[in-house]
């Protein structure tokens, strides 16, 4: 099983754009990574994720 763990410090701006934008963003991308690693099937996205990666042009 493979794991990210992820330890830092936000400030300025990224004390409000990581907690509404991008944390769940990364998530995201970091569990799609780590399920091909394992050859486990893509989980699938939330709906505020899907929304945030279409308004970014992101899919």
């Amino acid at each position: 099983m493979l794991n990210h763990p992820l330890a830092m410090r936000v400030r300025g701006p990224a004390r409000l754009t990581w907690p509404l934008f991008r944390r769940r963003q990364h998530d995201a991308v970091t569990e799609d990574s780590l399920d091909r690693a394992e050859g486990v099937r893509r989980s699938r996205w939330g709906p505020y994720v899907r929304l945030l990666r279409r308004t970014k042009g992101l899919r």
